[in-house]
This record gives structure tokens, C-alpha cells and sequence, in this order.
């Protein structure tokens, strides 16, 4: 029996840089993980079987099924596994827990089935899995360009905490919706982006080099989800430096590097009717 974690993201700037001709986009973000986390463990089985305190997550269309299928079928395993998956990362929030989660699997169901696959390989099967899911194959900070699944690690940084506020929402297909809302005058280079990356490179991780990540989906997630407005609005009236948008949303971010600021903003913002989280960021 084998018992992980599967650690979050924040996408600390995330620009659109033009649409593929296979109906993807071009993406250049930086993203880094998170200690809040979902739990799993990974037991011996006749046949697959993925359990959840998520109820929606007891079915074979969930990422952690389909990792752990894919593998199976990719080394020919003739058995299974019994998973059972604690959710805690809140669903379809822009913090890559179902990604996060998928990653995992592939990692310790190599272990646990003893299939000695290729780093190389299991990354080939995470990118069929996800755009994401590559990345947190091995976490920390990374420039993720192309699809997002190209990866360029970067220095983790240390000694910052995010408090998150990840509000419900109702959408079904919640990234390629939001996806929609864009227009081409939404692209950009990606400068922004990488200037940030060469920034925490070379130290310089500031609470104000920070907060000059963008997110080209904020606009749009303003918009989209009901009172999200609000929310932004709340983080600024109790003290935050600055507000981001963490993926496609709806989860809301701000950082500090002051532990007495970070509890203070965390019991604040708590407040609000959505899930809020504290959380330091990691090296994965």
C-alpha cells in the first residue's frame, strides 16, 4: 500500500499567445505548487477501483481512473489497484487538482505495479492525459510554453505563502468555456511572462516583482462567474498586496511573505462564502 499527497498549483502569470490549428492554444505561463493538497493511497487489486469523499469522483470518466487505466493498458499490468482518493483541492478551480491527482497516480502505480517506466515515458502518457498533468509529474516552478505541457523549471521560490478563495460556479466544461470568452485581441507574446520566470531565476522573487504576473483570463472570469467582483474587491478591503486569477478560475490568489500578514488576510477573507485556503508554496 503506498499513501501521497497530490500537491495544487498557482499560475503566478498566464498569457494566451495564439491558437493552434488543432483547435488548442498557445500558452506561455508560470506556475508554481502549493501544499494544500488532496491525500490518495494506492493498494494491490484484482481491477481498478477509485473511491472518493467527492461523490462524482466514484466513476470511470474521473482523471484518476484514466491515468491509472492508461497505464495499465500502456504496460500490459495484468492487475489492479484499489484507490482511495481524500479530496481537498476544490474541483474545476484553477489549481490543477484533478491534473495533480492524474500525475500522482501514474508516478505510484509504477511503483506499486513495479513497471519500471521511463520518466520520459510517463511523461508522454501525462500529456495525453491533460495539458497540465507533466507538470506536476514533478512540480516545484516551471515555464510551461506550447500546449502548456513544454516545461522549462525555474528556481522554486521559498518563504511565501498564497491565501486562495475559490468560489463555486456552475460551469460543466468549465476551461474550454472560458476559453470561448477570448478573442484574438486577448493574445499576447508571453513576455510578461518570462520576464517574471527570469526574475525569481535570479532571486529576485519579491512580493512586488510578483504581483506583476498577468492573467489574461481575468477579464473574461469577471464576467463569467457570479461575484467574483465581490471576492477581488473583499482581498483588497483586508490588507492584500494584490489580487490574481489562478488558471481559467475562479479561484482568486494573493501572496505575502509575512506569516503574522498571511494568518491575518486567511482569517479575514475566510469570511467570505467560498472555500479559502492557506497555503506556503513548495518545492513539489
Amino acid at each position: 500500500m503506498i499513501k501521497t499527497k497530490a500537491y495544487a498549483k498557482i499560475n503566478l502569470s498566464l498569457e494566451v499567445t495564439g491558437r493552434r490549428i488543432d483547435g488548442y492554444h498557445e500558452i506561455c505561463t508560470l506556475i508554481h505548487s502549493i501544499d494544500l493538497s488532496d491525500s490518495i493511497t494506492f493498494s494491490l487489486g484484482e481491477n481498478i477501483l477509485v473511491t472518493s469523499n467527492e461523490p462524482t469522483l466514484n466513476e470511470e470518466n474521473n482523471l484518476v481512473f484514466r491515468s491509472a487505466n492508461l497505464l495499465k493498458n500502456f504496460s500490459q499490468y495484468p492487475g489492479g489497484t484499489s484507490i482511495k482518493l481524500n479530496k481537498n483541492i476544490p474541483i474545476a478551480a484553477g489549481l490543477g487538482g484533478g491534473s495533480s491527482d492524474a500525475a500522482v497516480t501514474l508516478i505510484e502505480l509504477n511503483e506499486l505495479w513495479n513497471l519500471r517506466i521511463s520518466a520520459q515515458n510517463l511523461s508522454s502518457l501525462a500529456t495525453q492525459l491533460g495539458t497540465d498533468v507533466p507538470f506536476f509529474l514533478t512540480g516545484g516552478c516551471a515555464l510551461a510554453v506550447g500546449r502548456g505541457d513544454t516545461l522549462n523549471p525555474t528556481v522554486a521560490i521559498e518563504g511565501i505563502w498564497a491565501i486562495i478563495l475559490s468560489p463555486p460556479h456552475k460551469f460543466s466544461a468549465k476551461t474550454s468555456e472560458i476559453y470561448s470568452l477570448l478573442n484574438k485581441r486577448d493574445f499576447t507574446d508571453g513576455s510578461h511572462t518570462r520576464e517574471l520566470a527570469t526574475e525569481i531565476t535570479n532571486g529576485n522573487a519579491t512580493i512586488y516583482n510578483l504581483s506583476k504576473g498577468q492573467n489574461v483570463f481575468e477579464k473574461v472570469a469577471m464576467e463569467a462567474f457570479s461575484g467574483l467582483d465581490h471576492h477581488f474587491r473583499t482581498f483588497l478591503k483586508c490588507g492584500a498586496p494584490f489580487v490574481k486569477l489562478s488558471g481559467t478560475g475562479p479561484s482568486l490568489f494573493t501572496l505575502v511573505d509575512d506569516w503574522d500578514l498571511a494568518s491575518h488576510l486567511y482569517k479575514t477573507v475566510k469570511q467570505e462564502d467560498a472555500n479559502v485556503h492557506l497555503a506556503e508554496l513548495i518545492h513539489g
